[in-house]
């Protein structure tokens, strides 16, 4: 009985981790701390599932826009992360796009910051534009207008 015993115990204890064992296991599991293998997309956006587009969004999406924004006011953007673009509890809310959160646009509205007076405010024109540009093949879309990836993607229309 011993014998089935140790015999039984012997794959447990060969999976335990010894001193020797390095820190890093090298899985991609989201919550890996130490692991130092690069992240690499498991497919196309639209073939994603929801934790794989979590993952995705964490690893390849914002810190592009977290570069993009914060280097248009590094002072005013210096937080960003999720709740940027989703609200303030985006898992509530499935992190569900547009979400109310930035600021509902009207067409009105956007078109007028185009050519605004204003340099300052036209300059959000001009960064939304690259936004869309970056984001919209990143999620598998054309930007607006030869495809559907528009400012009403991330902001409500009012």
């Amino acid at each position: 009985m011993r014998s089935l015993f140790l015999l039984l115990l012997l794959p447990l204890l060969a999976a335990c981790p010894s001193s020797t064992t390095p820190a890093d296991d090298d899985d991609d599991a989201v919550s890996d701390d130490d692991d130092a293998t690069p992240y690499e997309a498991p497919g196309p956006w639209t073939d994603l599932e929801y934790l794989q587009r979590i993952e995705y969004m964490e690893h390849l999406v914002e810190p592009v826009l977290r570069e993009l924004f914060q280097e248009f006011d590094a002072e005013l953007y210096a937080d960003f992360g999720c709740e940027t673009c989703h609200g303030e509890d985006p898992a509530d809310v499935d992190y569900e796009m547009p979400s109310g959160t930035p600021e509902s646009l009207s067409i009105a509205e956007i078109n007028g910051l185009r050519n605004h007076p204003d340099p300052e405010r036209s300059r959000y024109y001009d960064l939304m534009n690259t936004v869309k540009a970056t984001v919209a093949p990143l999620v598998d879309q054309e930007p607006f207008p030869t495809g559907d990836f528009s400012c009403f993607s991330c902001h409500e229309q009012e």
